[in-house]
C-alpha cells in the first residue's frame, strides 16, 4: 500500500484529483447513487451550445503537447507507432476517413498552432512579448513544473561480453550425421 500511496502522491496535482474524480464518479454511477442519464453527454447541449467546441479545444491542447514532445513515440490503433508531432494530423485524417468530417479537428489544429506560436515560438525565437499568458490564479493552482515520472526507469539490457548479438557464446557445436 505504501508503494501505491507514494505513486499517488507523486502524480501532479491536477492529474491526481482528476483521476480520483473519475473513479469516484464512475463508482457512484455504477452503484446507482446518481442516475446514469446525468453522466451522459446530451445531444441538444452538445450541438446547440458551448459543448460543440470541446473537440477543437481538446485537439488544440493535444497539438501543443505534441509540439513540445515532438520526438516522443506514440501508439495509435493496432500498434501503429510514430512521432508525436504527427498525431494531430493522423487524427485529422482518421476522422476524415471514418466520419467524413474533419473541420472541427482542423480548427483545433489551427487554434493549437496559434497558441503554440504565441506561447513559445514568438517570445523565445523572435524575442517578442508573451502575448498569451495564463491568469495568476491559474499559475498558483498549476505551477510551471515539468513532471516526468512513472514507476521508475526500465532496466537496461545486458550484452554478453564478446558477443554483439547479446546471446550466449555456445561454441561451434557438433554437426549431425558425422562420425
Amino acid at each position: 500500500m505504501s508503494e501505491f500511496k507514494d505513486w499517488f502522491d507523486s502524480i501532479p496535482f491536477f492529474t491526481r484529483y482528476w483521476l480520483t474524480f473519475t473513479i469516484v464518479v464512475s463508482l457512484v454511477g455504477r452503484f446507482g447513487i446518481i442516475n446514469y442519464y446525468n453522466l451522459v453527454l446530451d445531444y441538444y447541449p452538445f450541438v446547440h451550445r458551448f459543448q460543440i467546441l470541446m473537440d477543437p479545444m481538446v485537439l488544440s491542447v493535444l497539438y501543443v503537447w505534441c509540439q513540445l514532445n515532438k520526438e516522443v513515440i506514440v501508439s495509435f490503433w493496432f500498434g501503429t507507432r510514430f512521432k508525436a508531432m504527427y498525431l494531430p494530423w493522423v487524427l485529422l485524417g482518421f476522422n476524415m476517413i471514418i466520419s467524413g468530417g474533419g473541420m472541427m479537428e482542423l480548427l483545433g489544429i489551427l487554434i493549437g498552432h496559434l497558441a503554440f506560436f504565441l506561447l513559445f515560438k514568438y517570445p523565445q525565437e523572435f524575442g517578442g512579448p508573451a502575448l498569451l499568458t495564463p491568469p495568476p490564479f491559474l499559475k498558483r493552482l498549476f505551477p510551471d513544473t515539468r513532471y516526468m515520472g512513472g514507476f521508475g526507469a526500465a532496466p537496461q539490457t545486458r550484452v554478453a561480453p564478446g558477443n554483439v548479438f547479446g546471446r550466449h557464446n555456445w561454441g561451434r557445436g557438433q554437426a549431425l550425421g558425422g562420425n
